[in-house]
């Protein structure tokens, strides 16, 4: 479904959702792999984004505190090199408070929180919207994975907002061709604004995806009430269990659902069956070093003209240009 629709005098409202079918088919895909898998845009539901905000609380969960304080710091010297006539695209926005930060400081000439969960994306921009009454926002329902085409109302520059280590969640294969689509977005003289997490010991990275207090478990097991509720799949939620843990070899936080009692599952007409010790791997999180993250950029068309860490460099921002 596509539709435009004005929300408030200073907000419209771009609605790109993709279709039930068009899930059903990644879903299948998923899951009938040798390792069966499914993509972490699907633990983004509404219930799933508040579960995420309740991670990002958690005092084992570094990355969130850890950008944010970077953010603040760094907005005032940021707004110093970002055009003010530019607007501001932020996909995965989720809540949108970590564009607030930036919105303190500068005023771009509009906003566009791109979000896949409908509800969140609403909640959040009406939010905005009041908050910042002179701000043109055009929120834009749609899964950013996917081509990402702007508004007709909004010309260059743009700056592209890409924080929270997202880019940590694509497989090494996929992250150039996305770097390349966020170029496009950016448009020739446009910038992009990424946060990455950086390469660090492996008991804290344990520790900041196995929270004490179960925030990140009840997250990943949330997909499958979701996949229930959209697919009517019949994944038996407690048939399953939490899993996290770091692979030195790969780079990467994995997170998996791991199955205790054999599932049948009806997807679209067609069944699946998952054997009890089997796993579905739902979430990489790869860590990153600043020269990888420059190549990556450089070969997706961008130069790096800031690069900002935290004291622990744990965290990175890097603001590049569209070369």
């Amino acid at each position: 479904m596509t539709s435009r629709e004005p929300i408030l005098a200073n907000l419209s409202f771009h609605d790109y959702q993709p279709p039930e079918a068009d899930i059903a088919r990644e879903v299948l895909a998923g899951l009938r792999r040798e390792q069966p898998g499914l993509h972490p845009k699907f633990l983004y539901d509404a219930h799933g984004s508040r579960l995420f905000e309740g991670i990002t609380r958690q005092p084992e969960y570094y990355p969130t505190a850890t950008e944010e304080a970077l953010l603040r710091a760094k907005a005032p010297e940021l707004a110093e090199r970002v055009p003010g006539d530019a607007l501001l695209a932020e996909p995965g926005a989720g809540n949108c408070e970590k564009a607030r930060l930036l919105l303190e400081h500068w005023q771009p000439r509009g906003y566009m929180p791109i979000e896949i969960s409908r509800d969140e994306l609403l909640w959040a921009s009406r939010e905005l919207a009041r908050d910042f009454p002179h701000l043109a926002i055009h929120a834009v329902c749609a899964d950013y994975t996917r081509p990402i085409y702007w508004p007709d109302e909004t010309p260059p520059p743009r700056m592209v907002f890409f924080p929270g280590s997202t880019l940590g969640n694509f497989e090494p294969a996929e992250r150039g061709p996305f770097l390349q689509r966020l170029r496009e977005l950016a448009g020739d003289g446009g910038q992009l604004l990424l946060g990455a997490d950086l390469h660090k010991d492996s008991a804290v990275l344990n520790a900041a995806y196995n929270d004490a207090a179960g925030y990140t478990a009840a997250f990943n097991l949330n997909m499958l009430d979701h996949l229930n509720q959209v697919l009517n799949a019949g994944f038996e939620r407690d048939a399953f269990e939490h899993q996290a843990f770091y692979n030195e070899h790969a780079r990467r936080v994995e997170m998996h659902l791991r199955c205790h009692r054999d599932q049948q599952l009806q997807i679209n007409g067609e069944t699946i069956k998952l054997s009890a010790g089997n796993s579905i791997h739902t979430e990489n999180s790869y860590k990153f070093t600043r020269p990888e993250l420059e190549s990556l950029l450089e070969q997706a068309g961008f130069t790096v003209d800031t690069w900002w860490e935290d004291p622990n460099k744990a965290f990175s921002l890097c603001l590049a240009n569209a070369a």
